[in-house]
């Protein structure tokens, strides 16, 4: 649990790829 943030696998990265969209859903939403 050191570099959480950083994406190692390209799953992690899709991942946060989706969590950036839900993200903008969210603050398009609001």
């Amino acid at each position: 649990m050191k570099h959480q943030l950083r994406p190692s696998k390209p799953k992690s990265q899709t991942e946060a790829l989706r969590f950036t969209l839900l993200a903008w859903i969210c603050v398009v939403f609001l």
